[in-house]
Parts: structure tokens; sequence; C-alpha cells
């Protein structure tokens, strides 16, 4: 493979002359492929490993499979850094039409099918009932050019990324994966402009699109001809993708491909001067050149060919068509190939068609029209109300409070109420008037997505729109003016002084006076008829309370919701010992502030203390200053020590509220969030037992029942989950919350940053301190193989809140720090394995990173991080899909204050 490689990268600069010659133009020499963006064998199985999977059911047009297939193809153009180019992010959406077919089986069973179908036009839509309608998609993502003259010059690299999906069994297996045709063309494309992207900016401007619908009569291009990225009339040249798995005798054996109606430009004799191992198609017989997709363009006058490598092999359109039969050594040499033309058709000479070589027009081409489309606004089709209300489960909140005094019982109701007041200005920090949103949503199903996710963005697909005329969720929720822009915050704050501090307290809302100028409201002011009624409330339970911590407590308390002023409360949270019943309430966390992390957004916890879990729990408070000593990083990063008043129990959840009751539900919570609080008096770490033991038993071990190997299922339990979970609180007690260069806070220094990569630093850390409390034998009988499986288990689960969540966004990081380093590897089977050696040191050395990212608050760094390992790959975007199909939920939701 290598002999392949280093030839052609010479050649290709040697070559263009000449090329340039044959089309008549002279640019300047493309530029090479880096040497550090060429595929590996390993780069290309991966990929075509998910985009073949049996998960994704062959793929069909308008099948579910199919949408599966498509956002990880977007979800890999993303990674990349292709610009999105369709009309709803990168998906281009396709009206097709479905049959239902029913088949009789010899048993007597029937089998019913849903299938796409071709049809001759567009405009023949209109005429299929709307129940027979789907929404297929078409993925398309943009490298723009740069140079002044030819950027406006469009190359067109594509492939079709359906199959046939579920059919006929062959030998057992109804699967038609289609690895050959065409995965492995997508695979090819996605490789190209990886290539393109990691080096110069090619001078033209290049779409790469992965179709639909062409076993069904080309459907996905003719609807991109019809409503094109670009004009039309830009486009120098299509080069299609298709069948490079398997080598064919006639191009030359393994290694080579050949281009349809070579002999038809000059494209072929392009690729041929500058050294590509592309020679003409041989097998004339059969047609090839009409049969693809870029017969479409070409017959529009655009030098479009296919670049393959295929025969009509005995596994074409048949189940045997998969992965365990492609030759990736060849394979690998082609995608290279493709690369390399591509760059070569970005950067030099424009194809241009030999005498005789373009194909007539159609005889009676069929003029379309545009097809009103499903409302879907969604970037990940399907999306459909119920879909997105199928990723809860519902849990029934009934803490067992028999053991609450009668005083106990009757404060009970008023912290509830006191905690729907902090729901009511969370829908302000995070969207604004909710009745404004519910009164022109006359759907049941979508209304109930709405209060679940307060807002219109589902927060549990990286904050897609799900209600029509939405648009992206801003990332300063409703903290900020909606037309401010980021540029006009810091100038605003960059004098310093005491305007400053107020635009970025935690605790205020940014507007704009009547010059137009930003001012800051204290929530004390802005929300004050809420902030009052729930102060009364909280006053009114301080009168019942029989623990005089608790009084003071929820007195201090009250005071802060109108002055603002929350430190002398939360030092009295954290000298209460002794209450039963707990409250957590007011302005919190930064994360939905995602445009500065400044804000603090309003929240609630209602709990009941469990008496038994917490004595068990108690001793790991005191062990923190050791622990801290021993976390593997350079002293500096661990010199200060944390408050040895630090207590940790357990609870159950009676009533959340604000940001505590959207999207993904916390199991844990490590508080309070102020440095000064943090280092006189350590933090309480609660952790939530009810919701904890909900998401393990309804989530987390189906999802390892799937994604575990079988010998290591067994190490997945809930103690190792709990205690996970435990010492995730525990490790936001560690490490360092000032800089060690005087730039202030972490969480200052990293500003909206700051969120995600403390919540990695949490599961990381706390998996070391799991291992070293195991080794000093403090932890029973547990094998550290259970934390480090049910951790691996736990990721699957946190992942699929997306990278909009800061858990979510750590978790994608995780996975994708400790996989590259071996930590755990996947299987042939779509199972995960861990190794526990690797595991250990790859987790050490993730601690000492992020440890360092943040005692140097080093933000550039940690946006580097965030760009490097925080994008969700092909292969696991696949095996979350699986999930989905599988009905495993993603979260759950609460029914509760009843």
């Amino acid at each position: 493979m290598t002999s392949l490689l280093r030839p052609r990268l010479f050649v290709l600069g040697l070559g263009v002359a000449l090329a340039a010659s044959l089309a008549g133009v002279a640019p300047p020499a493309p530029a090479q492929i880096p040497r550090r963006s060429i595929p590996t064998e390993s780069d290309v199985r991966r990929l075509l490993s998910a985009l073949a999977d049996d998960s994704l059911e062959g793929r069909a047009t308008g099948t579910p499979g199919s949408a599966r297939a498509a956002r990880i193809i977007a979800a890999e153009m993303q990674r990349i850094g292709l610009e999105p180019a369709g009309d709803s992010g990168y998906f281009q959406r396709v009206p097709v039409a479905v049959a239902t077919q029913s088949r009789t089986m010899p048993n007597g069973t029937v089998v019913t099918r849903t299938r796409p179908v071709g049809y001759a036009s567009f405009a023949a839509l209109d005429t299929v009932p709307v129940a027979r309608r789907r929404t297929a998609v078409n993925v398309v993502g943009r490298l723009r050019g740069s140079d002044p003259v030819l950027r406006d010059s469009v190359v067109l690299v594509d492939a079709h990324y359906d199959h046939l999906g579920v059919g006929t069994a062959v030998n057992g297996d109804s699967i038609y994966n289609g690895a050959d045709d065409d995965a492995s063309g997508v695979v090819a494309v996605l490789e190209a402009a990886r290539a393109l992207a990691a080096g110069p900016a090619p001078k033209r401007t290049v779409l790469f699109v992965a179709t639909t619908g062409e076993e069904v009569g080309l459907l996905g291009t003719r609807w991109f001809i019809a409503h094109p990225a670009v004009p039309l009339s830009q486009l120098t040249a299509n080069l299609e993708i298709e069948m490079i798995g398997r080598p064919d005798s006639l191009a030359g054996g393994p290694g080579r491909a050949w281009l349809t109606g070579y002999e038809r430009s000059t494209m072929g004799a392009m690729f041929a001067a500058a050294g590509l191992p592309i020679v003409a198609d041989r097998r004339l017989a059969q047609q090839f050149f009409t049969r693809s997709d870029n017969i479409a363009f070409a017959q529009m006058g655009i030098p479009a060919h296919t670049l393959s490598s295929y025969n009509m092999h005995e596994d074409y359109h048949h189940p045997s068509d998969d992965v365990a039969h492609v030759d990736f050594a060849h394979m690998t040499a082609v995608v290279h190939a493709a690369a390399q033309a591509t760059r070569l058709l970005a950067d030099g000479p424009t194809p241009r068609w030999n005498e005789g070589g373009r194909p007539a027009a159609p005889v009676a081409p069929t003029a379309t029209r545009p097809t009103p489309l499903p409302s879907n606004p969604s970037q990940l089709p399907p999306a459909s109300p119920a879909e997105r209300l199928a990723r809860y489960t519902t849990v029934r909140l009934a803490p067992d409070t028999a053991g609450l005094t009668r005083w106990e019982r009757r404060m009970l109701p008023l912290l509830i109420d006191a905690a729907r007041e902090m729901h009511g200005i969370y829908w302000m920090q995070a969207f604004g008037n909710r009745d404004s949103l519910l009164r022109n949503i006359p759907q049941a199903d979508v209304r109930r997505l709405v209060e679940i996710n307060v807002g219109p963005w589902d927060r549990l697909d990286d904050n897609a729109p799900f209600v029509a005329g939405a648009g992206p969720k801003p990332a300063g929720a409703n903290f900020y003016p909606r037309d401010m822009t980021k540029d006009e915050f810091e100038r605003a704050v960059a004098p310093g002084g005491r305007r400053a501090d107020s635009l970025k307290s935690l605790y205020t809302m940014v507007r704009r006076d009547g010059r137009g100028e930003l001012v800051a409201i204290p929530y004390g002011q802005f929300f004050a008829s809420a902030n009052e009624r729930a102060a009364a409330k909280l006053r009114e339970a301080a009168t019942l309370a029989e623990d005089p911590g608790l009084r003071r407590y929820l007195t201090l308390l009250a005071t802060a919701l109108v002055t603002d002023r929350y430190q002398p409360s939360d030092l009295a949270w954290m000298d209460m010992k002794r209450n039963r019943l707990e409250l957590v309430l007011g302005p919190i966390e930064t994360y939905e502030d995602e445009l500065f992390g400044y804000k603090a957004a309003n929240e609630a916890f209602v709990l009941v203390k469990d008496l038994a879990w917490s004595q068990r729990l108690a001793k790991y408070a005191r062990m923190l200053p050791a622990l801290q000593r021993g976390i593997p990083v350079p002293a500096a990063y661990k010199r200060e020590r944390p408050g040895t008043d630090a207590d940790l129990n357990a609870y159950d959840v009676v009533y959340v509220a604000g940001q505590a009751n959207v999207g993904s539900k916390t199991i844990a919570i490590n508080l309070p969030n102020d440095e000064t609080v943090q280092l006189r008096k350590g933090t309480r770490r609660l952790q939530l037992k009810n919701a904890m033991r909900a998401k393990y038993d309804r989530i987390l071990l189906p999802i390892a029942q799937e994604l575990i190997v079988d010998d290591q299922l067994p190490h997945v339990t809930f103690d190792a989950f709990f205690e996970n979970v435990m010492f995730h609180e525990v490790a936001h007690g560690l490490g360092i919350k000032n800089t060690i260069d005087g730039k202030g806070t972490v969480r200052a220094a990293l500003k909206e940053k700051a969120g995600a990569l403390e919540e990695g630093k949490a599961d990381i850390l706390g998996l070391y301190m799991v291992r070293q409390l195991n080794a000093q034998g403090e932890m029973g009988s547990e094998s550290i193989d259970d934390n480090y499986v049910t951790f691996l288990a736990s990721l699957f689960r946190s992942v699929r809140f997306g990278a909009a969540d800061a858990h979510g966004r750590a978790n994608v990081v995780a996975f994708n720090y400790l996989q590259d380093a071996g930590a755990f590897t996947r299987e042939a089977n779509g199972k995960y394995r861990v190794d526990v050696a690797r595991m250990r040191s790859a987790a050490d050395a993730l601690s000492r990173d992020i440890l360092t990212l943040q005692g140097n608050g080093d933000y550039a760094g940690v946006a580097r991080l965030y760009s490097d390992r925080g994008t969700i790959g092909a292969v696991l975007r696949g095996d979350l899909d699986r999930l989905r199909s599988k009905g495993i939920p993603v979260d759950i939701v609460y029914d509760q204050g009843r």
C-alpha cells in the first residue's frame, strides 16, 4: 500500500502541466494531500463498518435505517469541518413515496414491508396519498474555495448511501447491507473531504454529497438538480464514486480503479497524467457510464464520471454484499486515489468534453416543480414528536416519608411551592414567556415536549428545534438581548469596574436601556414577584423547622432571593448536619449560559435524606485531603486543600424544578459552587438514590446488555454505578479552583467552557479515587473491574444527552480520549471490551490533561480539546442509533407533585 502512495504524491505535482495542456488551461499545480490526512485501512474499515452495520437495516430510502445512516454521515461531515449546505443543516430533504407489500410465508405468517418506489417526476408525488409520503434526505457538505477567480466554480463529489433494505432471506440473512454498493463510495467521499479539509483550502469550492434514492431511480440526484445547493451553471465537474470495495482484474487488480466514460472527456487523461492509478473502463458492454448518478449531470453538459473498481460480482444486490467480503487494502488505495483526484479537480484544469463525448440530453425531460415538504425543522430526521417523547421513560416520585415528623410533613408542601416559583423564573431565563409559546401550539404531544425541554428546542438532540419557526437556540438563552453579539458584550466589560462586574454577575439579566446600551438588572429586581412569593414560603417553613440549622438556612435563603447575596445562606447550608429534609434552591448552575457561562439559572431540589445509606458514605468525606495529595498531577495543580467540613449523603428526590427538571435529569449534586465557601467549608455531595436506581434499571443495564461483551456484563452493577456517581461528585471538590498564574478562578478564566470541562474532570478523577480506595481496601469486596466496565456503559448513557448538555459533551471527550488510548475496544460483534490496565493509565493521563488546562486557565487549550475529541464519530453514532432502534430510553421524566 505504501509503494502505491508515495510515487503518486510525487507524480501528482509533476504531471499537472501535461494535464493542463490536455484541457487547454494551465493554473498553478494543485496542493498535495497532507500525509497526516491519508486514511489507514483501520480508518476505512471503521467507517465502512458503521455504514454497513445490520443496525441500519440496509439503508432503504425513506426508512429509519436510512435516517440513521444520514446522521452518521452528517456527524462525520461535522467532524471534518465541512459547512452544512442542505436546506436543514447538512440535510437536503427529498420527498419520496412508499408502497406496502405483504407476502404470506410457507408457515402461514404474513410479512409486511414498506419500500420506496420510483416515479417519473416529482409532480407525480402530488397524486400520492399523504399516508404514503416520506421524507428522505441527501447529506450535503461544502468546502469553500479560496482562489478569487476560481472559488465560484464548484466541483461535485458524490456517492449514494441508500441500498435495498430488508428483503428476501438468502442463507438466513435478510439484511442487504450494501457494503460495496455503495457504502464504500460514501467512505471515499468522506475521506476525500477529510484530506482536502486538512490541507490548504482548495481553489474551487467542493460539494461533498451523499445522495438517497439511487436504487429506485436516482431520486436524490434528481431532487438535487431540481433544488441545487449552488447554481448548476457553477458546476465544472462531477466525480461519482461507486463500488470500490473489490478489485477488478481488467483494471489492473488491487489498488487500481477505472473511470466510466473515460474516453468521453479530458478527465481521465488528467488523472493519468497526474500518475493516478485510474484507467479506462474495460467493461463497456455493461454500460456503467449510464447506470449511476453521474449520468444525470453528464446529460446536462457537466463532465461527470464514476470512479469504480466493480464488476457485477456474485454478491451484488445480495445480503452477502457485506464488510466481510471487502478487500480493505485495495479499497484504501482507491480511497487515496479518489482524494488525489478530488484535489486535482479542485485545484487543477477544468475537464472538457471530447468531441462526440457529451451524452445527449433526455429525449423528453420532465419538468419538475417543488413539492410541499413535511414540516420538519429538525437537524436530525426523523424527529416526530412521538419519537422525541419515546426517548424518555416516566418515573413516579413517591419517596418514603414515613420517617418524617409531623412538622417536617407540614413543611414539605411549603418547600414544593417555593420550588415551583423557581420553575417560572427558569422559563424566563431559558426562553421567555411560557404562555406566549404554548398558546400557539395545539398539538398535545408538542406541548408536552415544550414543557419537558422548557422551550422549543430538544435538549437531548443538541438543541434541535421541534417547533416550526423556532430557529436555533440562542447561546445566551434569554439572559442577554437577542440582538447582542459576543463582541459587543466584551467591549462593554473591557473597561472593568462596577458596571463590568454587574454585567458579568451570576445574578443579573442583561438588557438594553432607552439609549440601546447594555445594562444589568439584578435577579431580585427582575424576578421580584416570584422571588417574594418563594421567600414567603421559605419563611413560613422556617417557623416549622425543628432543626436550628435548617431554620437558619431557610431564613437566610429567603433573604438571598430578594437581595442576591447567597454566600451567607451557602455557608449556613454547609453548617447543617442533622436535618432530615433537604432543600437546594436558587440560581445555581451556569450551563444554560453557553455564550459566556456567567449567568446562573434557577432550580430547586426538595429531598429526604436516607439515613442508613448516608452513614455508609460518611467516612469517604474524611479522606478528601489525602486523596487530594495523591492526584496524578504536578504539585502546583493540587496545592489547594479542600475544606474538612465536607459531607456525603444519600437522598430520595421528592420534587425538582427549574434547570433541575429540564432535559436530562441529574442523579447527584455537588454544591455550593462558590469557590470561597468550598475552600472554607468544603462541599456537600448529594446522591439522589431513587433517581439513580431508575436510570440504572431502565437505561444503563439495557445499554450494557446491548453494547458490553457478554463475559464482562457481570461487572455492570448498581453498586459500581452508585460509587462512580458518588466519587464524580466528590471529585468536584478536588483539584483546583483558582488558576496558578493569577488569572482568577478557573470558572472565570474558562468562561462558557468551564462547565463541561469540570464535569469531565469529575468523571475521570472519580475513577482515580475509586481505584485508590479499592487498593486501600476501603471499597469492600467489589472489584475495580466493576467500576471500569460500569463506567464505560455509563459513558454511552451520558453521551446520548448530546453535546448541548455539559455532561454529554464531557462524556464524548472522555469516550474518544479513552478509546484512542486503547482503554477499550469494539469487537466484530459490535460490543465493547474494557482493557483494565490501559483504562487505568488512560484515566490518569486524562486527569492530568484536564487539571493542567484548568490550572493554567487555558481557554484556547480547552477549545482544542473539544474540537479534537468533542465530536461523536460515525461508529459511536451508529451504536447510539442501535440503542434508539432497540427502544432504550435516553433519560427519565418525573411524575411528581401529587
